[in-house]
């Protein structure tokens, strides 16, 4: 007999910040209506609300469920509430007047006969930034309208585990099979389903001979379905557990092609799995060119370089340094950086600070800075700029950001008009991004400047995916 319960599947966060849910408790105070308890802490973030989901979103969603992106979620609130999923700690729809947990009511009167598996999260949200949470299984089993109830109980984590792997060979001759070997393990999570794919969304085009291309992810699979069970073809290896793949490279060119191996619950793929990324290197028939390594030397320290900037006289600008002589050599700017530097056609080098803050008391304007030089950077003037963009939100750039985000070069039109692109979330850009669970589509828009960066104002939007 299926009996209520809530089945731990541990915190996918490898790294700070980190919430956990310590308390989740499930009871039936009448048999028609189920309860949930739940309550977490964060460690570096603040927990920002909970919420319950279906598990897969092939799961029929029951009465009090409604349709968000591929999962329907319990609606806490109306349709007119933009964060009718969530729940907010003493906030409307919470039962439980203590601090740091909530409580919900769980109606299942209305319930179609049958066993319904959901998953329970708390995360940082409506905060923006990096999704932070941690998730745990409910199990519940209706019967004419009432909860089974025979209990609950926690199975320890749910988790997937990839404990040994191996890709060979590595670098191949086009036409040579490539065999890539691995061994999973799992705790309460049943089956081991597999998948080989490319790492990322991808072009038709750029999808190796060999690979099924599915126009609706943009991904490319080995299998004809994006998972394959364990033990069914292409896993040659018929022990429980462990898969052997063998990838033929007919038809490939000479370059190299990343690929990742994923190991998945069959209870919950999407949510509950282990990956090893790989490269296979064809080796071109004859090679072409040698490369030479000279001295390297850091012109900024992190993970993103912004831009250079070339000016009129051959010289070339990145990050309050300049170098005349192609690059072998680089000094200081005796005026410092400008962000994002743009000579214009008059020969004043103009930039804007990455990040946006919003402007107090006046809903859609946000403020960065705004460096200009008219003596190729040996003096640089730092003031604000206001840019007006009307449904903005937020964004993130290594960092949750409260406003929209400037991103590359300035360009000057022929009337002396200035775009610069710009990216982030408007108000209802919620549409997920496939096998990034928590993350959400960013728009990519266009702003204008009619007085040489003073003022910017929201021009058009150049692409955005809605679900």
């Amino acid at each position: 007999m299926t009996m209520l319960a809530v089945v731990m599947m541990g915190c996918a966060v490898t790294a700070a910040p980190t919430i956990e849910i310590e308390r989740a408790e499930v009871s039936v105070p009448a048999p028609h209506s189920v309860r949930v308890v739940v309550g977490a802490v964060g460690e570096g973030v603040a927990v920002g609300s909970y919420g319950l989901r279906t598990l897969s979103p092939e799961d029929a969603a029951p009465p009090g469920f409604r349709e968000r992106g591929d999962h329907a979620f319990f609606a806490f609130a109306g349709e007119d509430d933009d964060l009718w999923h969530l729940l907010v700690d003493n906030r409307r729809g919470d039962d439980d007047r203590a601090e740091g947990t909530v409580a919900f009511d769980l109606k299942v009167e209305r319930w179609p006969d049958g066993a319904y598996k959901f998953l329970l999260f708390a995360c940082n949200r409506p905060a923006p930034g990096d999704y932070v949470h941690d998730d745990e299984v409910l199990g519940i089993e209706v019967r004419d309208g009432e909860a089974v109830d025979d209990g609950t109980f926690f199975a320890g984590e749910l988790t997937v585990r990839i404990e040994e792997f191996e890709v060979a060979p590595e670098r191949i001759a086009a036409g040579e099979p490539v065999t890539i070997a691995a061994r999973a393990i799992t705790e309460n999570a049943g089956a081991i389903l597999w998948q080989f794919t490319v790492p990322y969304t991808v072009e038709q085009g750029d999808v190796p001979p060999g690979l099924r291309y599915d126009p609706e992810e943009n991904k490319a699979y080995l299998s004809g379905e994006a998972y394959f069970a364990d033990n069914e073809p292409p896993d040659e290896d018929a022990e429980a557990g462990a898969a052997r793949i063998t990838v033929p490279t007919d038809g490939w060119e000479a370059g190299v092609y990343n690929f990742t191996l994923v190991a998945a619950a069959e209870v919950a793929p999407g949510t509950v799995n282990a990956w090893r990324d790989l490269a296979i290197t064809v080796r071109p028939e004859h090679p072409r060119f040698e490369v030479t390594a000279e001295h390297e030397q850091q012109l900024r320290p992190g993970t993103h370089f912004g831009t250079m900037c070339r000016l009129d006289d051959g010289s070339v600008i990145a990050h309050g340094l300049i170098t005349r002589d192609g690059g072998r050599s680089w000094e200081r700017l005796e005026g410092g950086s400008i962000p994002m530097g743009t000579q214009l056609r008059d020969g004043t080098i103009i930039g804007l600070g990455t990040r946006t803050q919003p402007i107090e008391g006046r809903a859609g304007w946000y403020s960065t800075t705004l460096a200009r030089s008219t003596d190729r950077c040996q003096t640089v003037e730092r003031t604000t700029c206001e840019l007006h963009v009307p449904r903005a939100t937020a964004g993130v750039g290594h960092a949750p950001a409260a406003g929209p985000l400037l991103w590359r070069s300035i360009v000057e039109m022929p009337d002396g008009t200035l775009l610069v692109a710009a990216y982030g979330w408007f108000e209802g850009d919620d549409s997920p991004v496939p096998g990034q669970p928590g993350s959400c589509y960013y728009r990519t828009f266009v702003l204008r400047s009619e007085d040489r960066g003073e003022n910017w104002e929201y021009l058009a939007t150049v692409a955005y995916a809605p679900a």
